[in-house]
């Protein structure tokens, strides 16, 4: 999901095996985050529009939600903007019924984390359908590229995290009006959006 990935952080991409990137990643992150999101949709809709990044973001910028991401396609990897500061490569990891993996890579250019410019992430969407909707656990391991700022990570991670949980609280609450919308009345979400995303839209929910 491109509004979820967007809020990790920046990488530069690099020459390395990605799952054993993800690993190390994972192994010694600087900063961890967690979060449960529920979203009152059906499994269909769900699944639909996380495994289409792209036109969920395209319906994001239809809604005139902020920041205005744009994302783009380069093969199997998404490239993320931000106009806050973030600008980075998404690749999919890993996808199964219940879980996507992505790994970030990138770079961020924000007053409020100096001399933290690159980094990598790990951003992990774990679901199950309950009654009412969908249930997600989402993490985010973000660790940074030099020594200097893993430094300035660990040093600053209250006002960081708690910048990091700001961004994640409301960024999910408006994706979740995505999905409720696209649930309730795709005809409606339709109309927001031009004719070619209208009938991405229409493919994603009849996969």
């Amino acid at each position: 999901m491109v509004f979820l990935v967007l809020l990790l952080c920046a990488l530069k991409a690099r020459a390395e095996d990605p799952a054993e990137v993800a690993r190390e990643v994972l192994g010694s992150p600087d900063l961890r985050y967690t979060t449960t999101w529920t979203v009152p949709c059906s499994g269909r809709t769900f699944e639909a529009l996380v495994a289409s990044p792209l036109l969920t973001a395209r319906v994001w910028d239809a809604y005139g939600y902020a920041p205005a991401y744009r994302a783009r396609a380069l093969g199997d990897t998404l490239l993320l903007l931000d106009p806050t500061g973030l600008e980075g490569k998404a690749l999919l990891l890993s996808r199964t019924p219940s879980e996507m993996r992505y790994l970030v890579y990138g770079k961020l250019d924000h007053w409020a984390v100096p001399f933290f410019n690159r980094g990598l992430a790990v951003m992990s969407l774990r679901s199950a359908e309950e009654e009412g909707g969908i249930v997600c656990q989402v993490e985010i391991a973000i660790r940074a590229e030099s020594t200097l700022s893993s430094l300035v990570l660990q040093a600053a991670e209250d006002l960081i995290m708690e910048r990091v949980r700001n961004r994640v609280t409301l960024n999910l609450a408006d994706a979740a009006s995505i999905f409720v919308a696209v649930d309730r009345d795709p005809a409606a979400v339709k109309q927001k959006l031009n004719a070619e995303d209208g009938r991405g839209l229409d493919a994603a929910l009849t996969r």
